[in-house]
């Protein structure tokens, strides 16, 4: 269910803009590690940054999942 909200959202973000559905799946106290680039972010206004750095980064995003995998309270997306 969360994996379809998520989804959802993601897709909400891409086609139109909308970033609250995003937001609003995270705690206001939420960490976001971009392990490869060495970058935490911290709470929704880093969560907020986040998602607009990764679609202004492109003229068009359409996320693709490749594999969903959910078990419990883990869960994969490949994309």
């Amino acid at each position: 269910p969360t994996v379809m909200r998520f989804i959802r959202a993601l897709r909400r973000l891409e086609r139109r803009g909308e970033i609250d559905g995003l937001l609003e799946l995270f705690t206001p106290d939420c960490e976001l590690v971009r392990g490869s680039e060495g970058v935490h972010l911290f709470g929704r206004p880093g969560l907020y940054r986040f998602w607009k750095d990764h679609t202004e980064a492109f003229d068009r995003v359409d996320t693709r999942f490749g594999r969903i995998l959910h078990y419990q309270e883990v869960a994969i997306l490949e994309w």
